[in-house]
């Protein structure tokens, strides 16, 4: 993930909250979920919403990665521009929903190190997931 921030987008947004909602790390069931740094996107154990604690797990969380889930809370997200920031809380909700679509059906399977590792070989510089 790009280390600049200039922006942070905070939301409450409904797939969001429902991952968020089991304190579990969203895992890599799709491919894009490599966008946000990782192979998962954390989920920060919770803690009442603006207290020191909160602020401090979800500013080391988003050290390496560009998004968190906040555990019975909602998400944020950071970017070197607001633009950056929004898309990716944007993108968060929509990789949220799709992952509560798919649990539909029971666990989806979560990719492997060496296929996110091929990801992130393959998107390199390209802009793609930008």
């Amino acid at each position: 993930a790009d280390s600049t921030t200039n922006a942070v987008v905070h939301t409450h947004s409904d797939n969001c909250v429902a991952v968020a909602c089991h304190c579990r790390p969203l895992p890599a069931f799709h491919y894009l979920v490599g966008v946000f740094g990782g192979d998962n996107v954390p989920c920060v154990p919770y803690s009442t919403f603006g207290s020191e604690k909160l602020a401090t797990d979800v500013a080391e969380a988003l050290v390496s990665y560009s998004a968190c889930l906040m555990a019975n809370h909602g998400m944020t997200a950071r970017g070197p521009s607001l633009d950056t920031a929004v898309t990716q809380a944007h993108r968060m909700e929509i990789l949220c929903r799709q992952y509560l679509l798919s649990r539909s059906l029971g666990e989806p399977r979560t990719l492997t190190s060496e296929e996110m590792f091929d990801f992130y070989k393959r998107i390199g510089k390209s802009g793609y997931a930008q």
